[in-house]
């Protein structure tokens, strides 16, 4: 009579192992592969993207032009006198803040960094725009900066080519 050849039992350990070797069989199938589709697709997304991004083209007459900023600068002005000064406070907080004054307000313009199109921050307004550019070099030389707008293509004055920054329309902004 032949014997049968019994399996050996099987221990808890021998079901652990199998069990875990399953386990790291799984996840190796499900998650390693999927990582390169998934660099594929976003890798495809940030071509597509590449694509469709142009470059930042200026809209046709966003710029501010001479006299619109002369009489912005005319409002401040009476805007200061009125109010003893303290609106002077108010123009030089608001300027590097939010791009305004109280006369550009009123007129809906802004000035903002040329790069980014937000207000220019404090430092660069207050230093590179109002002190080395305005106070300095526009009215040093015979004001020749202060009336440059009005030939320049961008319609920048001396004080906003220092500064990097341009003077648009508030609807250009939004």
């Amino acid at each position: 009579m032949a014997t049968k050849k019994k399996k050996p039992e099987k221990t808890d350990e021998i079901v652990k192992k199998q069990f875990k070797r399953k386990v790291k069989r799984r996840i190796i199938e499900e998650y390693v592969e999927e990582p390169d589709e998934e660099f594929e697709v976003v890798k495809n997304q940030k071509e597509e993207i590449e694509e469709t991004t142009v470059e930042y083209e200026p809209k046709r007459n966003m710029y501010v032009g001479f006299w619109r900023r002369f009489f912005a600068q005319c409002i401040d002005a009476v805007f200061v006198s009125i109010t003893f000064g303290i609106g002077m406070i108010v123009n030089l907080i608001t300027e590097p803040l939010y791009g305004w004054t109280v006369g550009k307000y009123l007129l809906g313009i802004r000035v903002v960094s040329e790069k980014t199109m937000r207000p220019s921050g404090i430092i660069n307004n207050w230093i590179m725009r109002s002190l080395i550019g305005k106070c300095i070099l526009d009215t040093l030389v015979l004001g020749i900066g202060w009336i440059w707008p009005a030939f320049d293509s961008k319609k920048q004055a001396w004080h906003d080519k220092i500064a990097g920054t341009i003077v648009v329309y508030k609807r250009f902004m939004d």
